[in-house]
């Protein structure tokens, strides 16, 4: 045995023994383990299905109402233009239901008119008679100024339910003939018993013709301007008729 040396290595760990060269490689079992799997009923899982259909029958897509934005706004304005007509007709019905029948009554109305512009005429001819009495004179400044606004006041309403006269048909009921008997009193110096009569026929026809039109006339602002005009024509023949003070 020879001496240890300090510089000589310490005593070896024995090695692992020499592989043997004719056994092979380590089979591959030594280094994994074989899994266990639990079979138990409580974990078992039924098969997933899945649906394909879709595939096989796509479902069409509904189809879309495509509305053009201008389209869209064109129609609502027509919706609106629409509905405000509707409204204007019915407002307009009423207001003329309110103020009377526009068509109707017309003639009558008319009849009215015609009287007023004789007997307007009839007062302002009696107004300016040279020897005319106080009586007379009188009698026709009141019937030319009651009679004058009344034909203002109906020719106004005729206007706004619609009626529409020409002017000259409201002097066809001016008689010549009547003008020329005046003139011929006027003569004769029986003026004012001539005008008294014959403002008195005028005035009774004025009247009839009054209580026709309110006949037919259905609105109340018109009956009530008729009925005024009535009230006038009785004051003025209550005028007419009393006796001089």
């Amino acid at each position: 045995m020879q001496p240890s040396s300090p510089y000589s290595p310490g005593p070896q760990k024995p090695g692992p023994p020499p592989a043997n060269k004719l056994a092979g490689p380590p089979h591959p079992e030594q280094y994994y383990t074989t899994p266990q799997f639990d079979n138990g009923a409580s974990h078992a899982t039924a098969p997933e299905h899945h649906d394909y259909t879709f595939i096989t029958n796509p479902e069409t897509p509904p189809k879309k109402l495509v509305i053009n934005i201008a389209s869209r706004s064109l129609v609502a304005r027509l919706i609106i233009a629409l509905v405000g007509m509707f409204v204007l007709l019915i407002v307009f019905v009423i207001i003329k239901s309110v103020l009377g029948s526009g068509s109707s009554n017309g003639p009558a109305l008319l009849s009215v008119i015609q009287d007023q512009q004789e007997l307007v005429h009839l007062a302002t001819n009696a107004g300016q008679q040279q020897g005319a009495d106080t009586t007379t004179l009188n009698s026709a400044y009141t019937v030319q100024a009651a009679v004058t606004t009344a034909q203002q006041q109906l020719t106004t309403y005729c206007s706004n339910i619609g009626l529409k006269f020409v002017a000259t048909e409201f002097s066809q009921k001016v008689s010549s003939q009547v003008d020329a008997e005046l003139t011929t009193a006027a003569t004769n110096g029986t003026y004012d018993q001539t005008y008294q009569s014959v403002l008195q026929s005028m005035l009774a026809t004025y009247g009839q013709d009054l209580k026709q039109a309110y006949r037919q006339t259905q609105g109340p602002k018109g009956r009530a301007l008729l009925t005024a005009d009535y009230n006038g024509q009785q004051l003025l023949l209550q005028q007419l008729n009393s006796p001089a003070s």
